[in-house]
């Protein structure tokens, strides 16, 4: 923060104070079905975002832009485990996202997601970065193929979670190296 200025704090201090409104208070945002979307902005837009600005000195909203794919991707992370645990959150009286769509339909917006994911990556390629798009192709396929067929329930939960990971670091790696070139 000394060298880097104030930016990143005041983007910390907002990332914290929503850390405490999604996991405190008398309705904490993971009982709401904005949990999903609220994770994704903090750890896939906001946490990018100052680290853009503490490595490039400069400050500029492009970047949660450029951010967009690592935003679904951290979303899809707490998709895939909220709609695992439907039953359970019922139980404990939260209303997820996927608890207010029921499995089948959030098994149909996370798959509409993951479509979008993608295509935030091929539509926020720079120039020569398409050179990398077979090579996403080829190596992610298999890997969103196996998410896609996941019935997100509890027993699969532990696969399913692996799966989202992995893919979202394939996904990363390749929107990253599109990104150097």
């Amino acid at each position: 923060i000394w060298k880097a200025g104030p930016v990143p704090l005041v983007i910390a201090l907002i990332g914290a104070v929503i850390v405490v409104m999604y996991s405190g208070g008398k309705t904490p945002l993971s009982y709401l079905p904005v949990g999903e979307a609220v994770s994704g902005i903090v750890m896939g837009g906001l946490i990018p975002l100052a680290c853009y600005q503490v490595l490039s000195g400069t400050f500029t909203f492009i970047a949660l832009l450029w951010a967009t794919p690592t935003i679904i991707g951290v979303g899809l992370i707490m998709m895939t485990n909220n709609t695992c645990d439907i039953e359970k959150d019922i139980e404990a009286s939260r209303r997820t996202l996927p608890v207010l769509l029921g499995r089948e339909r959030a098994r149909a917006l996370y798959h509409a997601l993951m479509g979008v994911w993608v295509l935030a990556i091929v539509a926020i390629w720079f120039p020569r970065g398409i050179v990398v798009l077979p090579f996403l192709a080829l190596g992610c396929y298999p890997l969103m193929m196996g998410l896609w067929k996941n019935p997100l329930a509890a027993p699969t939960r532990i696969g399913a979670m692996g799966q989202i990971c992995s893919v979202n670091v394939a996904l990363g790696a390749f929107y990253a190296a599109s990104l150097l070139l």
